[in-house]
């Protein structure tokens, strides 16, 4: 069984209704992918160069 489908499947059992991460540009086509909504994006400066943050969510409840 893939790994995201196992995380989500424990989380419904424990009664989680939505899963939130913080998402960089190499994850986030992976994370849209699996129904994640982008709520923000939050750029931050790391050694002089700027790196861009998204917020992910997704309502787990309702699958």
């Amino acid at each position: 069984m893939e790994l995201y489908k196992t995380l989500e499947k424990v989380a419904k059992e424990s009664g989680i209704q939505t899963l939130t991460t913080k998402i960089n540009a190499i994850t986030k086509p992976f994370f849209e992918k699996k129904g994640f909504t982008i709520l923000e994006n939050i750029v931050k400066s790391k050694n002089g160069k700027e790196i861009i943050v998204h917020t992910g969510i997704k309502n787990i409840s309702e699958i």
